[in-house]
């Protein structure tokens, strides 16, 4: 018979089930599995009758290398004497393509149709220097798997528009008595550089805004008179989206890292008020609120 395989590069099998009612052993016969490639025939199995009669069993045989041509398969019975056999018995014959997920072996992801890389995770980071800020990009993967040539899928592909600019770099906050003062770093463009469009850096405290520093250049801030305790800060930078060819502006994520401070500033107890200053400031009283 003859067979094209409907599909290429996925593992193909042979099954089919045996059996062999013997007469005798005086001569030696056999069934041999074979297979045509177009110019010989190539044996996938033997059988043979001088162990005498072989119950019924079932058999798989791998015919991978032969799957993107064109074949033949046929069960061919030979020997000495055909006498000394009753029968071979063959039935249920199939040829079966495999497709076997654990042959999977990872993805390719490719952006505005540029091969971004393999990774064998279902996750990947898109570099910075690889979008515009404000642009509109499509993404895309494809699974590869192993299979004995090798194989893809259909793409997958989503559109997404980029928000991504450079947050400050290395952030810090330290304590001086009862002030925080706050540092970090320029953002940098991947290769060095400032990115277009920076204009300065919000700082907030407990994620509430405190201060604008309205200057790319400006590197720290104070936040004084502060009560003891503990405060969380960030920064972000903001832009200037004209130099992306939009309008409005845009902010960072985060510095690369928030950053805390303790302040454990103020008298040590007990400590003396005599009141005879003629001024609460002695003691640094305050008021809450105000008078």
């Amino acid at each position: 018979m003859g067979v094209r395989r409907r599909e290429l590069h996925d593992p193909l099998h042979l099954s089919y089930d045996i059996q062999l009612d013997n007469y005798s052993t005086t001569t030696v016969n056999y069934m041999t599995v074979e297979l045509w490639d177009g110019a010989v025939w190539h044996v996938l199995k033997s059988y043979i009758n001088s162990g005498g009669s072989i119950p019924w069993k079932s058999e798989i045989v791998n015919i991978t290398p032969y799957a993107d041509q064109a074949f033949k398969i046929r069960f061919h019975a030979t020997g000495g004497d055909s006498s000394d056999i009753n029968w071979w018995n063959i039935d249920n014959i199939e040829i079966t393509a495999f497709y076997d997920m654990p042959c999977l072996i990872g993805y390719d992801f490719t952006l505005n149709g540029v091969v971004g890389g393999f990774t064998p995770d279902t996750s990947t980071l898109i570099p910075p220097g690889h979008v515009v800020p404000g642009h509109t990009y499509t993404a895309c993967v494809d699974a590869i798997y192993k299979y004995f040539s090798g194989g893809h899928s259909t793409n997958n592909c989503t559109a997404f528009t980029d928000h991504y600019f450079y947050p400050p770099l290395n952030f810090i906050a330290d304590s001086i008595e009862c002030n925080a003062f706050l540092s970090w770093q320029k953002p940098q463009m991947q290769g060095g550089g400032t990115p277009p469009g920076l204009m300065g850096y919000n700082i907030s405290r407990a994620d509430t805004m405190i201060h604008y520093c309205p200057s790319p250049d400006t590197l720290s801030y104070y936040d004084l008179n502060l009560y003891p305790g503990t405060y969380n800060y960030s920064c972000v930078a903001k832009y200037n989206m004209a130099a992306y060819g939009f309008s409005g502006y845009g902010y960072s994520i985060r510095s690369s890292a928030s950053d805390s401070v303790v302040l454990t500033c103020g008298f040590d107890l007990p400590f003396f008020e005599g009141w005879n200053q003629s001024s609460f400031t002695y003691n640094d009283w305050t008021f809450d609120p105000s008078q």
